[in-house]
């Protein structure tokens, strides 16, 4: 017969099983609760580019009394990039309806992340049309007041199509502004600038290979490459001074994407920037939390 030194323990440590595997089973329901909720709320939108292009969107409705976010994501990224999707996550947890499209960048339906190998003749002209046509299909849904919330070179999509038109847009929100420049240099940017726009000029629109952001062999049409290029330093500063629509900027301090200069040069042409200390470009880890901490605060006084 066993000894009570020897029971003891075994039915503590059954009861201890007992308990954990309990714990586990209503975390599972929950968890698949909540997931049910969200896919359920989740709208997958189609929307005609042209002819022959379509794209897809994420689209979450929320209260009525709130603005609309448009979300654009990152350089050759999608709607799905982690970043982008939590923070999407997080804003329609408080309410807001969020819509959140995936750039054709020429490609029906496209879903997944682009290759910097791969051939390129989008321009940022074709993609400014696009943020065009999705912030249309918010108006026809309804939503009279919309705020516009990009990352990276999302962020830069947003400046350039509020340089084009501003109608509706009662905010914007950049969070991670790339700096273009300094991921490859200001003289090999205005170098191949200068060779792209002479091969524009002579029509020529065969294929050459370019570095551009973190794409250290980007192949496109010169026009292609041009479009994005040129958005510099000075272009964009003078974008921030003469636009209508206010904008604030959220950076990383451990952002490797930028001069480390360059929150104080935003911050000196007159932009409202919050800095997450330590945070890199993409807010990796535990400032996940801070950046939608910040953008939902920022939003929250919209």
């Amino acid at each position: 017969m066993p000894s009570v030194k020897n029971v003891t323990p075994n039915i503590f440590h059954y009861l201890l099983s007992a308990q954990m595997k309990f714990r586990l089973s209503i975390s599972l329901v929950l968890l698949f609760f909540i997931s049910t909720v969200t896919v359920a709320s989740e709208k997958t939108v189609k929307l005609q580019i042209n002819n022959k292009i379509s794209a897809t969107a994420s689209y979450i409705k929320g209260e009525t009394s709130k603005p609309a976010v448009l979300i654009i994501h990152g350089f050759l990224s999608t709607h799905n990039h982690a970043t982008v999707k939590n923070l999407n996550l997080a804003i329609t947890d408080e309410g807001y309806s969020t819509l959140a499209p995936t750039l054709a960048l020429g490609i029906d339906q496209r879903n997944q992340t682009l290759p910097c190998e791969a051939i390129h003749t989008h321009t940022m002209q074709s993609d400014v049309k696009e943020i065009e046509q999705w912030v249309n299909w918010l108006l026809s849904q309804g939503h009279k007041n919309i705020i516009l919330l990009g990352h990276s070179f999302g962020s830069l999509h947003m400046l350039a199509y509020l340089k084009k038109n501003n109608r509706a847009i009662g905010y914007a929100i950049a969070t991670s502004l790339i700096d273009l420049e300094h991921a490859i240099g200001t003289q090999k940017v205005n170098s191949q600038l200068n060779q792209a726009r002479q091969a524009i000029k002579a029509n020529d629109n065969s294929l050459q290979e370019y570095k551009i952001s973190y794409c250290k062999k980007f192949v496109s049409t010169p026009r292609s490459f041009t479009s994005y290029a040129e958005w510099n330093k000075e272009k964009i500063l003078n974008l921030l001074s003469n636009i209508s629509t206010p904008v604030h900027i959220v950076m990383g301090s451990s952002d490797a994407r930028m001069d480390k200069n360059w929150p104080t040069t935003l911050r000196k042409h007159g932009s409202e920037l919050s800095i997450i200390n330590g945070a890199n470009h993409f807010f990796s880890n535990e400032f996940e939390f801070e950046l939608h901490d910040k953008v939902l605060e920022i939003l929250n006084k919209q």
